[in-house]
């Protein structure tokens, strides 16, 4: 399992900071919580609790290259392809609290590859139905190549907010880095940190993976995600999604929104091509109005009308 002395190196370094900046409402301050947690963790020998994933094996700009094992991604509910991860150094020193976020990509090539690949040759050739310990801690390493996102950090300018940056100022050995699987408060500041707090309404429940099926024991994320009208005021806005998916629905629920926010000022006007009359036909079989139906013009503006979304 990990070892615990850089964590504790990590912890000490960043309490100081917190201790002498006076961020005690700081939101990074969920970073420190969650690395003491990790930390009491793996004091206490509950393995299967912690949310370690692995080390980095290979480090850039664009990608990162991690090693882990079968027990780190069973303890952690898995690692689906596009999953989110957390890098953080060993070792923040006189560094600020901060942390890489990255998106699993696929799986990758370890420098023992072709040797695992024989051993399981020769296993399937020999027909073995039972591995020895040695072999089953041997076999059980692999790597994840992941992308970088971006960073989070302390806003150099205000006292109690984050920034984000989608690149790293800067980056050392590979050796002197940890990931982790964030939990539900991490993934919430993730989520939500940079979403403006001005007309901030929510628009579902995070979801890493289209399957839904967790592993035993261990409990999918529980977190709302929000967006803000001002994200979308005066801005460019794609929306992908398979079939049935609700795309529709979700260009329903913005643009009700942005009627809503823009009710007193009228600063903002919205052209929809609705080539199959999705937003300007009622639903009766739903008990649903349309776009059109709840929000209809008049000369004093709009008469607004609560509606069920479909």
């Amino acid at each position: 399992m990990p070892k615990g002395r850089g964590l504790r190196s990590l912890i000490v370094s960043m309490k100081e900071f917190f201790e002498k900046a006076a961020l005690q409402n700081h939101p990074l301050r969920i970073l420190q919580n969650f690395l003491e947690q990790e930390k009491a963790y793996e004091t206490a020998k509950k393995y299967e609790d912690m949310r370690f994933v692995g080390y980095v094996l290979e480090i850039g700009y664009d990608t990162i290259t991690i090693i882990t094992s079968d027990p780190f991604k069973i303890a952690v509910g898995g690692v689906p392809r596009n999953s989110l991860l957390i890098m953080v150094p060993a070792s923040y020193d006189n560094l600020p609290p901060h942390f890489t976020l990255l998106r699993v990509l696929e799986a990758a090539p370890t420098p023992l590859s072709k040797e695992v690949q024989q051993t399981y040759f020769e296993l399937q050739k020999k027909s073995m139905p039972e591995l020895d310990i040695f072999s089953q801690s041997e076999l059980q390493w692999g790597a994840l190549k992941t992308a970088v996102l971006g960073m989070f950090y302390p806003h150099p300018e205000k006292m109690d907010e984050i920034e984000f940056s989608g690149d790293l100022n800067n980056f050392v050995s590979a050796h002197k880095y940890r990931v982790y699987a964030p939990d539900d408060d991490l993934l919430e500041l993730i989520t939500n940190a940079m979403v403006p707090t001005e007309n901030r309404f929510p628009i579902g429940d995070l979801r890493l993976t289209e399957c839904r099926l967790p592993l035993p024991n261990k409990s999918t994320p529980k977190v709302r995600v929000y967006v803000s009208t001002k994200d979308f005021m005066g801005t460019r806005t794609a929306m992908f999604g398979k079939t049935r998916l609700g795309k529709s629905n979700v260009v329903k629920l913005i643009a009700q929104s942005l009627i809503e926010t823009a009710r007193d000022t009228k600063n903002v006007g919205q052209l929809i091509f609705d080539i199959n009359g999705e937003y300007a036909n009622d639903n009766p079989q739903d008990n649903s109005y349309s776009l059109r139906s709840a929000y209809p013009v008049f000369k004093n503006g709009f008469r607004g009308r609560s509606f069920r979304n479909t």
